[in-house]
């Protein structure tokens, strides 16, 4: 009988579980999916709670995230917009993440409308300096970029996040040691902090030295599993260590993660070049042109494939883009196999 009793009481728990409550559940599985990297699981698991509770805004928030860790750009979009829109319009994290979309999304006009809201919401508040100077990355304005992330850095000098956005800046402009500088004032902040390591890879693979941009990559995705541009740059250093294999899988990684990361369409171009399949290179190649024309060594590498192809011509033309952009690659080729 008691035993009876105690079937009778759980049934009687379960069905008066609201609806709030059965929202949570599925919430709660959506996060531990999203942390394993079950994207579509998540994504199930946070529909399912925004059934149930078509409120909670949490829930929409880390769905667009898992749609944007999966390359569904627009999707993410629709759905921090939904959430904006019908839920919470001063939600800030989901305005953020809807903005890092809209970069991704090479969206530039709503990006401004995005950054005007920020300024208006938070006037002089290095927050925003932050994300106006991040947005000037995008567009490769390094020097406006660099001159918001100081202003940032006036009004919070502690905050690593930002010190590593300004060795970013370096990064970009080849000015290496200054970069350096700004990352290990970031490790005395937080050296937990994933992205002073990734940016470390950059430069040590810039200079060649590839075991240690492998270390720097390691030591990255050891503290943030979910960014797929650590995994690209991964990949790189792993293309010329030679393990093909484990960096074809880092790049595909990167390539699911942004599927407009021309670096990452580069790097699996550089991967065919290796396997001898340069048709597949060159298909890779001109999608890095197409999403990021001004990426490092692209042209170098994209005039090695016409070059084996017997399109020496063409392959010129790349080489020539790569001279005209300082690298030594471009250089060496152009001066060996152009008249």
């Amino acid at each position: 009988m008691k035993r009876a009793l105690v079937g009778l009481l759980v049934i009687g728990l379960i069905a008066c579980e609201s609806a709030a409550d059965k929202a949570d559940r599925f919430f709660l599985k959506g996060n531990v999916a999203l942390n394993e990297g079950r994207l579509e699981e998540a994504v199930r698991m946070y529909n399912e709670a925004i059934d149930k509770n078509p409120s909670l805004k949490e829930a929409y928030n880390n769905k667009g995230v898992a749609l944007y860790r999966d390359g569904k750009l627009e999707e993410a979009i629709d759905t921090y917009t939904d959430l904006l829109f019908n839920v919470d319009a001063y939600y800030m994290e989901a305005r953020r993440n809807r903005l890092d979309a809209y970069l991704d999304n090479r969206d530039m006009k709503n990006v401004a409308k995005e950054l005007k809201f920020f300024q208006d919401a938070y006037p002089d508040s290095s927050w925003v300096y932050m994300l106006r100077g991040i947005a000037m990355i995008k567009t490769k304005s390094y020097g406006m970029a660099r001159l918001n992330f100081a202003r940032a850095l006036e009004m919070e000098p502690d905050n690593a996040e930002n010190l590593v956005n300004i060795a970013n800046t370096y990064y970009y402009l080849k000015r290496h040691d200054d970069a350096t500088v700004y990352l290990d004032s970031a490790l005395k902040v937080n050296p937990d902090l994933a992205s002073i390591y990734n940016t470390k890879s950059m430069i040590a693979s810039s200079v060649g030295n590839y075991e240690r941009a492998l270390e720097h990559s390691n030591k990255a995705i050891s503290l943030d599993p979910t960014n797929p541009y650590f995994y690209n740059n991964r990949g790189f250093a792993q293309l010329k260590l030679g393990a093909l294999d484990e960096a074809e899988r880092d790049i595909d990684i990167a390539i699911r993660g942004d599927i407009y990361n021309g670096w990452a369409y580069k790097n699996k171009g550089i991967f065919y070049n290796l396997k001898g399949d340069y048709e597949s290179a060159l298909r890779n190649f001109q999608l890095a042109v197409k999403y990021d024309s001004a990426v490092e060594q692209l042209h170098s590498y994209y005039g090695d494939a016409l070059y084996e192809l017997g399109r020496t011509d063409e392959a010129c033309k790349q080489w020539k883009i790569s001279f005209d952009l300082f690298e030594n690659e471009g250089r060496e080729s152009l001066e060996k196999f152009c008249k």
